[in-house]
């Protein structure tokens, strides 16, 4: 074996949840972090990561077990990307993957109801392994609805919560002269609640180049997740990407909504292990816990793997087979408004970033909106022949103007 020093992570071949399928570019990776929990989870991912890198580093005993467990070292891939929630008792991050640091406001606020802790004590623990992290959340408060139902409030004040945080997370940050990326978190509960979030983030400079989907885990309510993700990043722009936290393999094998992504973590992955007294006696009797935890890793990161490939394997496919194709978006994903009127047929709208939009919004009121693919403002219409006549049959003397920008067309 080789007793060359540990390569970086970033220097490595494609690790589990990194995978590139033909043509797609470096860009475009989907990045699937493992969340770090238990004792075993800890240990899995660390011989995972030292494995890959200098297995002569490894504890003699430690591989001694893994041979005897027919593990072969050679065939364990660096785990590239891992989670850690600050909320846990060990919150400690190790050398070996990039880690991404969870605030813990679900575990928290479920046990608590609040925050035990300070933004100021979050920071601090950030500062204090600075080095190890490559990304961050700012502190945010959960818009789950069972947390909300114990706590007494409602989605905006933990929405209005989040931004209060986010900002004093990050002039905490600021004044500790931290280097790890900031990641602020989407909140809500429906989509448009998540897209409030999101426009109020931009608007205020807090939206960050990685947004975070907050209290998406929902258990039994995959199609659901799947719809919130695929709306998100229908409305927001790609220069933001998009993390979901909690996000599962099952939710994920659906191309669609892996590609939405780019990328997630769940603790899903250690299910197999963390089961096996039921599902599996006796290889829970024979194998240790951590590395059950580890060959469970294995397994998962295999699957996880598949999914990114068929996913831009679909992506290329359809791009050769329907190159014009235009999809046509409501309203709701380009800009927040007055609701649509049923009883208004209003024309399509083609923006020049070329989605169509159906602007069925008020038509006695200015009807403007930045669309959310390029950020500009793409059309300002108010054209009453669209309109239902409700004048009452009082005459007026007020015109029937119709307008179009530079930027919209009409396509009717």
């Amino acid at each position: 074996m080789s007793s060359e020093a540990p390569a970086s992570p970033r220097q490595r071949s494609p690790s589990h949840g990194e995978s590139l399928s033909p043509g797609v570019q470096e860009s475009e990776r989907f990045k699937f972090h493992y969340t770090v929990g238990s004792g075993s989870s800890r240990k899995a991912i660390g011989t995972a990561a030292l494995a890959a890198t200098n297995p002569d580093a490894l504890d003699l005993d430690d591989l001694e077990a893994l041979l005897a467990a027919g593990v072969d070292l050679n065939a364990i891939p660096h785990p590239g990307y891992a989670m850690i929630s600050y909320a846990r008792r060990d919150n400690r991050p190790f050398e070996g993957p990039n880690w991404f640091i969870d605030s813990g406001g679900y575990s928290v606020q479920k046990k608590f109801n609040h925050y035990p802790t300070s933004i100021d004590d979050y920071v601090a623990y950030l500062s204090e392994y600075d080095d190890q992290i490559e990304k961050y959340t700012l502190r945010d408060w959960a818009c789950a609805l069972d947390l909300l139902r114990d706590a007494d409030r409602d989605i905006r004040t933990h929405q209005e919560w989040s931004i209060r945080d986010h900002v004093y997370c990050l002039e905490a940050a600021e004044e500790a002269g931290l280097t790890a990326e900031p990641v602020a978190v989407l909140q809500g509960h429906d989509i448009e609640e998540y897209l409030w979030s999101f426009d109020y983030l931009k608007e205020h400079g807090l939206a960050s180049p990685t947004l975070g989907i907050g209290s998406i885990l929902r258990p039994n309510k995959t199609s659901e997740v799947r719809a919130i993700i695929q709306e998100l990043r229908d409305a927001i722009p790609s220069k933001y990407a998009l993390h979901g936290f909690g996000i599962s393999k099952t939710v994920l094998e659906d191309a669609e909504t892996l590609r939405a992504l780019d990328s997630a973590d769940t603790t899903s992955w250690q299910s197999k292990a963390a089961h096996a007294r039921v599902t599996d006696p006796e290889w829970a009797d024979r194998v240790p816990a951590w590395i059950r935890t580890l060959q469970a890793y294995m397994d998962y990161g295999d699957a996880v793997d598949a999914l990114i490939a068929a996913a831009y394997a679909d992506e290329s496919a359809d791009a050769a087979t329907e190159p014009g194709r235009l999809r046509v978006v409501p309203l709701s994903a380009f800009a927040a408004g007055k609701p649509g009127r049923p009883d208004v047929a209003d024309p399509l709208v083609e923006c020049i970033c070329g989605n169509l939009i159906d602007p069925n919004r008020h038509p006695y009121e200015e009807n403007t909106a930045w669309c959310r693919f390029c950020e500009q403002l793409q059309f300002n219409l108010w054209n009453r022949q669209f309109c239902v006549d409700d004048t009452d049959g009082v005459e007026t003397d007020e015109p029937y103007p119709f307008e179009r920008t530079v930027a919209a067309t009409f396509d009717v």
